[in-house]
């Protein structure tokens, strides 16, 4: 789980991201009382298919890793689940801090409770962009909310706020079944 926001959805091996809140006591945090706890992004991925190593670079290269951090909401941290993700990434963060010959400033934090955030902020920039496509494309899936966890929405996002190009695009066209020139016409271009 990140707290910040790192862009996932084109990495082969991850399976589906949702944006929430952890790392505090209050219960039930929401956007607008989100108590102690921070803004998060849990990804979930297939170990078989993309290592955590591997998955914690691109946490490295797509997150501005020297800016001090902001307040307790947006604090940048990577949040472990047991000690060999502990042990990986305060390795990494380490070997990162030598690299760039500065201070990484992500806290390391332990697996905490994981709250999802109300359904307007996952996938944030397909849904305020394509509403009415979102709803199309959730008809293959269970429901809106499986959809907007998906990789192939996470696909979509990254494509539309411009973090993502034309592979992503792909991707996303093919998961759904789509001919990529329907997909690109309906959607704001990346």
């Amino acid at each position: 789980m990140w707290a910040g926001d790192a862009q996932f959805g084109s990495l082969d091996g991850v399976l589906s991201t949702r944006v929430g809140y952890t790392g505090g006591q209050h219960q039930d945090p929401t956007y607008h009382d989100i108590g102690d706890h921070m803004e998060a992004v849990e990804v979930t991925f297939d170990p078989r298919r993309i290592s955590y190593s591997d998955l914690l670079e691109q946490y490295w290269q797509s997150f501005p890793t020297s800016l001090e951090p902001g307040p307790g909401r947006v604090r940048h941290a990577v949040i472990t689940r047991g000690e060999t993700q502990h042990e990986i990434t305060a390795t990494s963060k380490n070997d990162l801090e030598v690299w760039k010959g500065e201070t990484v400033h992500v806290d390391i934090l332990p697996e905490a409770a994981f709250w999802e955030a109300e359904r307007m902020h996952q996938k944030f920039h397909l849904q305020r962009s394509s509403a009415e496509l979102v709803a199309e494309l959730a008809e293959g899936w269970p429901d809106v909310d499986a959809f907007l966890a998906s990789k192939t929405a996470g696909l979509l996002n990254s494509y539309i706020n411009g973090q993502a190009g034309e592979n992503a695009l792909a991707q996303a066209a093919e998961d759904l079944g789509w001919n990529v020139e329907e997909l690109r016409r309906r959607l704001p271009a990346g």
